[in-house]
């Protein structure tokens, strides 16, 4: 019995057994076979996001991608998305700096020197690191170019003495100066001259002839910029992409890509702005007010530190004489000009500052449209109204100028003073401004001239424009600034210049320059016409676009995105 019953337990346990293995090998051989049989799961695909471009036209040729050589808008358009500044200008108040690649700074007692602490962890698009000696040499470059090719905008930063200026460590810098001068700071903020770039890339590609490399950066470009350049085709766009690598990083809405067609005709502009095949304008001023209030366009009317003027030549007959200068500042019809040209957005100009810059002399007296004041003046210069006979010269490509011309040439035949116009190209300009003679009684009588600022101080318009170097050679066109059209020289005027750009007392130089205002327009050396707003033209789309008076012609891209448009 016992020997049964433990037979069967052991029997029992065998059967238990069999059948867990036979279940086992089932799951296996289904699991097997069902895989096997299953269809394939398909993979997660992350969705693509889109590609945003942002097409800007451009009204000319970019002629050389160099910052030591720029000095034209179409050309510094592409420039400033690549290359950056030590400071920036604040765009809602022009007299306040942004730190940017440095960080903050200190300015000597005598202010003959600058110390600037700069940005780290910043680094040039081909990945070399940003710091104190890039900031010498890009400035050593540019001065050096200037002064061996006789190009570009280094006269910006002409004050520095390279020679003394140091590295206290990778991201301090010493800038010596030659003399004390007190734009320093503004000037470095200023879109032409100061701009850093990478000397790595330009050692990589110099020659013994060509120790800058500048025939190499001419076409290429290194900067630290939000954007970099993937393409130019010379005369036909230029494409910007994003810097991946862009110290400011890339968190929120911007676009990726940049793409700059050359469309020179306002016209043309205005139609492609309308039908929505580009995103910003860059509208004249009649294109911009016929798209005003056109659905899905935004004009926008904002401050600028642009100016217009019409230079007299004080050194030939009869505009030698003050009182004649006088006579022909009274006959322009200034309010005229406003409302007919400039269909009221504008104003006349009071002196030769513009209003919205710092040291304005809100009382400096203005000439009116007074045709019984000028016969008057005439008479007491010794000279009858149809004994004078000039020439005026302007840019025959730009409309306002032009009209301007026109408008000072009938004003003047309604009291018998003869005005002949002649328009010509900027290197016709240049030609009958600066005679082979050398002397500048050989020069034009009159032209007009768009002032814009290469940097936010009054230094820049009075001392480029009014200034003389030598008192003694007034008649040689070399005793003077290039812009000084008028071969203007007063030496008390000089002497207030001089002060102001050395004291670095602000308020000081605020007296100066009003001083000095009522002094130029005293002497009428120019006629001041009048100061006009920038028109803003751009699709309603566009986000994030404003307008900097202090960077004329060039947009900050890194700020604007893209919303509400449809895919193009």
């Amino acid at each position: 019995m016992n020997t049964k019953k433990g037979l069967t337990t052991i029997q029992a346990i065998l059967i238990i057994i069999i059948l867990v293995i036979a279940a086992a090998g089932s799951y296996v051989w289904y699991s097997y076979y069902t895989k096997k049989k299953a269809p394939p799961q398909e993979e997660e695909v992350t969705p693509k996001v889109e590609e945003v471009t942002l097409i800007v036209p451009r009204g000319g040729i970019v002629m050389t991608l160099d910052p030591a050589e720029s000095y034209s808008v179409p050309t510094h358009e592409v420039i400033v998305p690549v290359y950056e500044t030590l400071l920036r200008y604040d765009p809602k108040n022009t007299s306040h700096l942004i730190p940017w690649l440095a960080e903050s700074w200190e300015v000597g007692k005598n202010g003959m020197w600058y110390v600037f602490h700069l940005r780290k962890n910043v680094t040039f698009h081909c990945g070399t690191p940003f710091n104190a000696s890039a900031v010498i040499y890009s400035f050593n470059r540019t001065i050096s170019l200037m002064e061996e090719k006789g190009f570009g905008p280094g006269w910006v930063i002409s004050a520095i003495d390279i020679e003394h200026c140091k590295i206290i460590d990778p991201y301090t810098v010493n800038i010596t100066l030659k003399y004390p001068y007190a734009p320093f700071l503004y000037a470095l903020a200023a879109q032409w001259g100061p701009l850093i770039i990478c000397p790595a890339c330009c050692k990589a590609h110099a020659t013994p002839e060509d120790p800058w490399a500048y025939e190499y950066m001419k076409e290429h470009m290194c900067g630290t910029g939000p954007y970099m350049l993937a393409e130019w085709v010379r005369e036909d766009h230029v494409t910007l992409v994003k810097n991946p690598n862009y110290w400011k990083g890339w968190k929120g809405k911007h676009v990726d890509k940049i793409y700059m067609p050359i469309i020179e005709e306002s016209s043309t502009r205005r139609l492609r702005l309308e039908e929505g095949s580009i995103d910003i304008g860059g509208l004249t001023l009649e294109d911009a007010i016929a798209v005003n209030g056109t659905p899905g366009i935004i004009v926008e009317v904002v401050p600028s530190l642009n100016n217009l003027m019409i230079f007299m030549n004080t050194q030939k007959p009869p505009l030698n004489n003050k009182l004649v200068r006088q006579a022909i500042s009274y006959i322009f019809d200034y309010e005229g000009a406003v409302e007919t040209i400039r269909h009221g957005l504008g104003a006349q100009a009071r002196g030769p500052l513009p209003s919205a810059l710092w040291g304005w002399d809100p009382e400096c007296p203005q000439y009116t449209h007074n045709l019984t004041k000028a016969k008057e003046l005439l008479e007491k210069a010794g000279y009858k109204p149809e004994d004078i006979k000039l020439e005026l010269w302007y840019i025959e490509t730009v409309e306002e100028e032009r009209r301007v011309a026109e408008l000072l040439q009938a004003e003047a035949a309604k009291i018998g003073v003869t005005i002949e116009l002649r328009g010509t190209t900027w290197a016709g300009l240049n030609d009958v401004l600066r005679p082979g003679s050398g002397n500048a009684t050989d020069a034009a009588d009159m032209a007009i001239l768009y002032w814009y600022p290469d940097f936010a101080d009054p230094d820049d318009y009075l001392s480029n424009m009014y200034y003389c170097y030598n008192e003694s050679d007034p008649t040689n066109i070399y005793s003077y600034p290039y812009f000084n059209w008028a071969y203007y020289c007063n030496s008390t005027l000089n002497r207030i210049l001089d002060e102001a750009r050395r004291t670095t007392n602000f308020t000081r130089r605020v007296e100066l320059y009003k001083m000095a205002q009522r002094i130029i327009v005293e002497d009428a050396p120019a006629l001041f016409i009048f100061e006009e707003p920038a028109i803003l033209t751009y699709r309603s789309w566009v986000k994030g676009y404003y307008f900097n008076p202090c960077y004329v012609g060039t947009i900050d891209f890194y700020s604007i995105y893209i919303e509400g448009r449809e895919s193009r």
